[in-house]
């Protein structure tokens, strides 16, 4: 992780179910915006792993949680982290969720323009 980063906060996540836990860990970029890094998450299974299909993005070696850019607060971050685990929830569980991602980016997209 990059020394651009001003402000670091821990958050462990247990999805609705009770089934999972997750661990994010939030930077600040700049003063301009946040990031959530994925400390823990459970294992994929038998389902694929690739960033897109997962909505995940990786520099160096850490993967963090595919966020719009306009992510500017730490209070938004947490909530997109959530609703991220919660979608990797069902992806985990049901094998293929290509409606629940485009529902999941959309809702987001929609919350990024209130």
């Amino acid at each position: 992780m990059s020394t651009e980063k001003s402000s670091f906060k821990k958050l462990n996540y247990r999805t609705k179910d009770g089934k999972a836990d997750y661990c994010f860990l939030f930077a600040e970029i700049r003063r301009e915006s946040w990031i959530a890094y994925i400390i823990y998450q459970p294992s994929y299974g038998n389902c694929s792993e690739c960033l897109h299909s997962t909505l995940r993005m990786k520099n160096r070696n850490n993967l963090f949680v595919a966020t719009p850019p306009q992510i500017k607060t730490l209070r938004e971050i947490k909530k997109h982290a959530a609703e991220w685990a919660e979608f990797t929830q069902e992806y985990i569980r049901k094998g293929n969720v290509k409606s629940d991602k485009k529902t999941f980016i959309e809702g987001r997209q929609r919350e990024m323009k209130k």
